[in-house]
């Protein structure tokens, strides 16, 4: 499981950071919940920028679940 940041870089123009999430197994029918919290800062590694970002719940390389968040 991976969360997809499509972050907003300069110039307007986003690119993805993916961030693996966890690691496992269900059987059918099996349902998990799970909650995440993504610290977002600036480092030196990368700048974040204001604007709207996406993320996605990516699951098996399918995406299950999308959402959008504005940096101010």
């Amino acid at each position: 499981m991976e969360l997809v940041f499509h972050l907003v870089r300069s110039g307007n123009k986003t690119a993805p950071k993916i961030f693996r999430w966890k690691s496992f197994a269900l059987a059918a029918g099996e349902k998990i919940e799970l909650e995440k919290t993504q610290k977002m800062e600036s480092n030196t590694a990368r700048e974040l920028y204001c604007g709207l970002h996406r993320v996605e719940v990516q699951v098996n390389g399918d995406i299950l679940a999308t959402g959008q968040f504005q940096l101010v």
